[in-house]
């Protein structure tokens, strides 16, 4: 037998927003009182604070973006992103061959990889779960004692555990944070020019027919260009869907 890996404790980053810890836990949350859900959150890696969470039916590209759009919101646009290897974060398609390296062709992204690659945010996915070992850590906490909390305010729907998330977020948080070693953060305000609502959204890859018309969910569109300006037939387009 091969003995087990030995997995040395990371040392934390010394500012918040350097490291945000993503993933999700799919549980019975609410017990026997509603169906199994996933708790979707993020952890700053420097202080151990979690920064977002939502509850959603289940683990999806849109709770990911609703729960950065969360986290920016609050805190603002950290230096990088700490999650797995799900489909949610990793394109299928993002294994290269030699021969689309040498042409410089750029790798696929997921839809989450496309809005965080927008807000200029490292993505950075774990090989092992021992290497997001602070989220798993999270999990283990909350599932002590926020199913008890749930349960002690008569939650019995995802609606009702959403609204009271907050309180239960900043009771953790005043419990368990700790003092960063260096307390400037490294979350950044969006820009002035960036849209949260057209970085966090779904994307299609389209391409303009004769009359600058695009065809989109089995229906189509022309395309106002304005100003007497035409857009050439076989231009590929970019369609955004947000999540409104």
């Amino acid at each position: 037998r091969r003995p087990p890996k030995a997995h040395r404790p990371r040392e934390r980053k010394p500012q918040p927003g350097m490291l945000v810890q993503m993933d999700g836990s799919h549980h019975h949350w609410l017990e026997d009182r509603a169906e199994s859900m996933s708790l979707l959150a993020a952890v700053d890696d420097a202080t151990g604070k979690i920064v977002a969470a939502l509850f959603r039916p289940q683990e999806d590209t849109e709770g990911y973006f609703r729960l950065t759009k969360q986290m920016i919101r609050k805190e603002g646009i950290p230096m990088s992103i700490y999650s797995d290897r799900h489909m949610i974060f990793q394109s299928p398609n993002e294994k290269q061959t030699i021969e689309q390296e040498l042409a410089g062709e750029p790798v696929p992204l997921s839809q989450f990889g496309q809005a965080l690659h927008d807000l200029g945010t490292a993505h950075i996915k774990a090989l092992t779960p021992q290497a997001k070992g602070r989220i798993e850590r999270l999990f283990q906490t909350l599932q002590d004692r926020w199913i008890v909390d749930l349960r002690i305010r008569g939650v019995c729907t995802i609606e009702e555990a959403n609204k009271v998330l907050p309180e239960l977020i900043q009771t953790y948080n005043d419990t368990f944070a700790i003092a960063p070693r260096d307390p400037q953060s490294a979350f950044v305000p969006l820009n002035d020019g960036q849209s949260l609502d057209l970085i966090l959204c779904f994307r299609d890859k389209r391409v303009i027919g004769p009359g600058e018309t695009i065809s989109y969910l089995g229906k189509t569109y022309k395309v106002v260009s304005g100003k007497r300006q035409t857009i050439p037939p076989k231009t590929r387009v970019e369609v955004r869907k947000t999540l409104n």
